[in-house]
C-alpha cells in the first residue's frame, strides 16, 4: 500500500492540476458528492450531502471530525480516450474529538457528461480513527494522525456516451494530476487535511468471442439433453 503524507493548509492548484486540457474531442465532465452509509458512530450529513460530520468535539474551540468531498466544477477529457481527470477535492478535518469509532462511509459520486448524461458511481471509504497516544501507527508530526482508505477499483455502474458504456475507476489520491496516485491518506490530527482524488472512464468490458461460444455450446447443450429427455420418456410411454 502506498502512502501519502501530506499536511495541506491552503492550498493554490494549479490549471494542470484542476484536470483541464486543450484537447480537440473535448467533453465537460462535471461531478459531485453524496455521503451515506456511515459506519460505526452515527454521523451527520449536511451541506446537501457533500459533508458527513462525526464525534463530541474535545474542547469548545474544536469541531466536529468531517470528510467533505467538492466536486470538479467541469474539466475538459477527450472523449476518445478519457484520460486520467481530476473527480474533486477531499477534505479530511480532524479534529480531536472525546467519543466516536467512525468507520468509514459511502461515497456516491455523481458525474455528468456535457450535460447529456449522468450516474452515481459508488465507492466506500474505510477510516480509522486511532487513539491520540504514544506510540503512534502511522506517526506524523502530530499526536496522531488519522488513515483515510479507498479501494483502487472500478465502480459497478456505467454510463453511456456516444454509444459506448464506461465504468468510473477510481485511481487514488493525488496532489497534482501527473503525480503518483495512492489510496491511503494519513492526516494529522488537529488540523483540515485536504488532496485532489483522480479517477478515469474506461470502457465496459466486452465478453470474449470464445467465453461468447462458450455460452451459447453450453445452451446448444442443453437444449439437445431436453431434447433426448422428451424422446426417452416418449419411447417409455410407447413400450408400455
Amino acid at each position: 500500500m502506498k502512502h501519502l503524507n501530506k499536511t495541506l493548509g491552503t492550498i493554490a492548484f494549479a490549471t494542470l492540476a484542476l484536470g483541464y486540457t486543450n484537447v480537440a474531442n473535448a467533453a465537460t465532465v462535471t461531478t459531485s458528492g453524496t455521503w451515506s452509509n456511515p459506519q460505526g458512530t452515527a454521523a451527520d450529513v449536511m451541506n446537501n450531502g457533500n459533508t458527513i460530520s462525526w464525534g463530541n468535539p474535545a474542547n469548545t474551540s474544536s469541531d466536529q471530525s468531517s470528510y467533505v468531498f467538492d466536486g470538479n466544477g467541469g474539466v475538459e477529457v477527450d472523449d476518445t480516450t478519457f484520460q486520467v481527470f481530476k473527480l474533486g477535492t477531499f477534505t479530511h478535518d480532524n479534529f480531536p474529538i472525546t467519543q466516536g469509532d467512525f468507520l468509514g462511509a459511502t461515497l456516491t459520486l455523481n458525474l455528468d457528461i456535457d450535460g447529456q448524461v449522468s450516474q452515481g458511481f459508488t465507492f466506500d471509504f474505510a477510516h480509522n480513527e486511532t487513539l491520540n497516544e504514544t506510540p503512534c501507527d502511522p506517526q506524523g508530526s502530530t499526536v496522531c494522525p488519522d488513515v483515510v482508505d479507498i479501494p483502487s477499483a472500478i465502480g459497478e455502474e456505467t454510463i453511456s456516451y456516444n454509444g459506448k458504456k464506461f465504468q468510473l475507476q477510481i485511481l487514488g489520491f493525488s496532489d497534482t494530476i501527473d503525480g503518483p496516485k495512492v489510496t491511503q491518506f494519513i492526516t494529522e490530527e488537529g488540523m483540515s487535511n485536504q488532496t485532489m482524488l483522480f479517477g478515469q472512464l474506461k470502457p465496459e468490458p466486452v465478453p470474449e468471442p470464445l467465453t461468447i461460444l462458450g455460452s451459447a455450446t453450453a445452451l446448444g447443450f442443453g437444449a439437445f439433453l431436453k431434447r433426448e429427455s422428451s424422446r426417452k420418456k416418449n419411447k417409455t410411454k410407447q413400450d408400455v
